[in-house]
């Protein structure tokens, strides 16, 4: 998929047009050809709302359709959806950011895509969490990591006060731990609770010690 001149995007080789920055998508192509599986299937379903773009009078759909391919991870039918200018950083009507749903499901690569395309990586959805500590606290460390390499909050909390080192250490992964406390994060943050990293190493003796070899306290 690639832009081609104002007003167009070519997909797999044909040449849609686009309404542009408010371009929305008619609703009939959630059912069409999605559930066949695959990216392919949902690029053909996202050529349908291309061509239907101009006809819808919902401005949700686009944002909705947006935040589906983010959350099922097919970047292919993100990148359409993107070029057409809808907003990464628009929120669907449960308060879901498409970015959030795609570091919540570990989609590295439409994580990327959405960055890429403006997304706030500090946004935080309608439960208070950014894409930082949904990556980190359903332990999809790979996209931590992306999110810090783009500045990410990396103090950033999620409603019970734990921060992604707090959640690395949790899972005992100590790759994400040396990541975390290389890229700066605060190694004696105490949740709402008052425990810290070290705490919640727990019976993890390498991260133990790393923690208390880095100044790290209970």
């Amino acid at each position: 998929m690639q832009l081609t001149k104002r007003g167009y995007c070519s997909v797999d080789g044909r040449r849609v047009r686009s309404s542009g920055v408010r371009a929305t998508v008619d609703s009939s192509w959630r059912n069409r050809r999605y559930q066949r599986g695959g990216d392919a299937g949902l690029t053909d379903a996202v050529l349908d709302a291309l061509q239907a773009a101009n006809t819808s009078n919902d401005p949700t759909m686009g944002v909705q359709a947006l935040c589906w391919s983010a959350g099922w991870g097919k970047t292919t039918t993100l990148a359409a959806l993107l070029a057409m200018g809808l907003n990464p950083n628009a929120a669907n009507e449960k308060g879901e950011l498409p970015l959030t749903l795609a570091s919540g499901k570990g989609w590295l690569d439409a994580c990327r895509a959405l960055v890429e395309h403006g997304a706030d990586v500090n946004a935080v959805d309608g439960e208070g969490l950014s894409a930082l500590i949904r990556a980190a606290s359903l332990a999809h460390f790979e996209v931590a990591s992306f999110l810090y390499s783009v500045y990410a909050d990396l103090d950033a909390r999620d409603p019970h006060g734990m921060t992604t080192l707090m959640w690395a250490a949790r899972f005992h992964d100590l790759p994400a731990v040396f990541t975390a406390l290389d890229h700066g994060a605060d190694i004696n943050a105490r949740d709402h609770e008052g425990q810290t990293a070290l705490w919640w190493a727990a019976t993890d003796q390498t991260i133990v010690e790393l923690l208390k070899n880095r100044g790290g306290v209970e």
